[in-house]
């Protein structure tokens, strides 16, 4: 359930996406709504790269319930842990 969920610091949370990246697993991320055509909540991201882009930190991944590319920005999330 989501009590596994884990809300680290961002520097936590980059470390659990960088191991994810060198392990080949994906990840469930708590994450608001990032628009229109995604409603927010749990989702299933296999993570690719970890970026500094203007101060703030963001990881990209395939999100599997949209089937596409989405930029996390890493101090939104509000929980994250790797996926069962």
């Amino acid at each position: 359930g989501a009590g596994d969920l884990l809300k680290l610091s961002p520097a936590k949370t980059i470390s659990v996406i960088k191991a994810a990246i060198r392990l080949s697993l994906d990840l469930e991320v708590l994450y608001p709504s990032t628009g229109e055509n995604d409603p927010g909540g749990l989702s299933r991201v296999t993570p690719e790269a970890v970026r500094e882009d203007g101060g703030a930190s963001f990881f990209s991944g395939h999100h599997h319930r949209l089937d596409e590319e989405i930029k996390f920005q890493i101090k939104r999330i509000q929980g994250i842990r790797l996926a069962p």
